[in-house]
């Protein structure tokens, strides 16, 4: 009896000591596979998933299996990931001859997670793809193919600069006026066009180009960047989010 006793009392001791769980950070992936069942046929790229980790938070992979409600009930932050390209009809345009669109069922959830993280205020990183699909989702035009639309363009494979605004939340995460970065799209949110009511461009490159945009009131913490921090050897842009996302938990 008192065996059984000591036992119990180690395994109250033992849950009662388990920390409180950290940061849990809601990743939407690519399609890799559309034959295979819907929760496989998602990942998430390591490079991804690593910088996430690395900045202190748990990735959990968000799929179409289940309802966005599910999803958001159990994340604290929204990262949406890079990709093809978005159906133009979604802001009132015919496709390119250039444009390779993502699978209709990507394009359906992460537009519809974008807008309800947005509307419940959940902190959202777009990257890329992503970036695009919260621009149009609230309403932004797009520049569909930057070589043969943008005379002198920096060529956005590879290695550029990005010129960041002063005052804003982005310039406050890196600390820079300007610096290089990675990026790897042949399509531009266009920031001079049609900018959603409670976003501001954020950061630009050379050839004139919105390459990043961040919310005003009545938004919360939206991030849109076009390059792909996760590819660069900097944390400060998923630590941010991490430590954003831990300060509203509490």
């Amino acid at each position: 009896m008192k065996l059984i006793r000591f036992i119990l009392a180690a395994l109250f001791l033992t849950l009662c000591s388990v920390p409180e769980a950290g940061v849990v950070i809601g990743v939407a992936g690519n399609v890799d596979d559309p034959s295979v069942p819907v929760a496989k046929r998602y990942t998430v790229k390591s490079d991804i998933r690593q910088s996430i980790q690395r900045a202190g938070a748990v990735v959990l992979h968000m799929t179409p299996d289940r309802s966005i409600d599910y999803w958001l009930e159990r994340v604290d932050a929204v990262v949406l990931t890079g990709g093809g390209d978005l159906d133009p009809s979604l802001y009132g345009e015919k496709p390119h001859s250039n444009n390779t669109q993502i699978p209709k069922e990507r394009e359906s959830f992460d537009l519809k997670l974008a807008k309800a993280a947005i509307e419940r205020q959940v902190p959202i990183l777009g990257i890329c793809l992503g970036q695009q699909e919260i621009w149009v989702i609230l309403g932004g035009s797009m520049i569909q193919d930057i070589p043969t639309e943008v005379s002198n363009n920096v060529g956005h494979y590879g290695k550029h600069m990005v010129n960041i605004i002063p005052g804003t939340m982005l310039q406050h995460i890196y600390g820079v006026h300007n610096m290089q970065v990675i990026s790897n799209h042949h399509q531009a949110v266009d920031g001079k066009k049609r900018v959603p009511n409670g976003l501001v461009v954020s950061a630009t490159s050379p050839d004139g180009l919105a390459e990043a945009f961040e919310g005003r009131k009545p938004f919360g913490f939206v991030i849109g960047v076009g390059w792909h921090p996760e590819r660069q050897d900097e944390q400060k842009l998923f630590r941010f989010l991490v430590d954003f996302a831990e300060a509203q938990k509490h």
